[in-house]
């Protein structure tokens, strides 16, 4: 009995030594490999964290970051300062699956919106993103199913993988015009998206972009872009015309919604052959 005690015990510490992380499935695919990735979430530690008011935080370079809200209202504030010291980043998961949020303003001083930041909040109606963002995570506002519209600051340079997944009715976006890289899947299931202007800048659109934004009709494709995702617009049904160094592509996606032809875009003049790479 006491050996198996003392067993059990060598188990507990061992375990409690051991970096433990929480693996988050992507939403259309199996984990791409086993290590580590930024869908990977940290055990909290309890000796780098402290809880203020609704917001459990850490120290991080600048101020601190926002590692969890338990504010369960509908319209959340975040204050400018937390425990005297300046919010500067919003972490990954903070604010995830608060159903209730309806509103939520940012402070001027945050420069990180981390991954999936605010993923499953699926009343949240607008959100006041500062000037101050340089960074959004992936998925930060995925499954967000009530969110109309959005700005992205000037700061922000990639929009990246998921951003902006399952945001059904979102309508409107104004993206920065320093983004020059849209990722796989940022505006994936984006339904009720009638138009959005590319910035000058964009130098790549990656594969499943735009996929199922069922209201795109038009789109123009900036000089600049050098790699266009195959099907990138897949799934665009009322997709018509595709501007790009001042000449019309008309484009056909088949006759109904359920028997579409692969969408094929003119890059630099030609048209990307369906069976080359992403």
């Amino acid at each position: 009995m006491k050996k198996t005690i003392l067993i059990l015990i060598s188990a507990i510490v061992l375990l409690s030594q051991t970096a433990c992380v929480i693996r988050r499935k992507l939403p259309d695919e199996s984990m791409e490999n086993s290590g580590s990735s930024e869908y990977d979430i940290p055990v909290i530690n309890p000796d780098t964290t402290r809880t203020v008011g609704n917001y459990m935080i850490k120290d991080t370079d600048g101020g601190v970051e926002i590692i969890r809200c338990y504010d369960s209202g509908t319209d959340i504030v975040i204050p400018e300062k937390l425990d005297g010291l300046a919010v500067v980043s919003i972490g990954n998961d903070s604010f995830s699956d608060l159903e209730k949020l309806q509103s939520l303003t940012i402070p001027s001083g945050v420069t990180k919106i981390g991954s999936d930041a605010f993923s499953g909040c699926h009343d949240l109606l607008g959100i006041d993103i500062p000037d101050s963002v340089a960074e959004i995570g992936s998925r930060a506002f995925a499954d967000c199913t009530s969110l109309k519209s959005v700005r992205v600051p000037e700061k922000v340079r990639t929009l990246k993988t998921y951003t902006f997944y399952n945001c059904y009715v979102m309508e409107e976006v104004t993206l920065s015009d320093n983004i020059t890289s849209i990722e796989k899947g940022a505006f994936f299931n984006c339904a009720k998206l009638t138009g959005v202007t590319l910035p000058e800048k964009l130098i790549t659109i990656e594969i499943d972009a735009f996929y199922n934004c069922f209201e795109l009709k038009s789109i123009k494709l900036p000089d600049t872009l050098e790699h266009l995702g195959k099907k990138a617009f897949e799934g665009c049904f009322r997709l018509e015309e595709i501007f790009f160094k001042g000449d019309v592509y008309t484009v056909y996606i088949g006759d109904d919604d359920y028997d579409h032809t692969d969408l094929l875009l003119a890059v630099n003049g030609e048209l990307e052959d369906e069976n080359s790479g992403e």
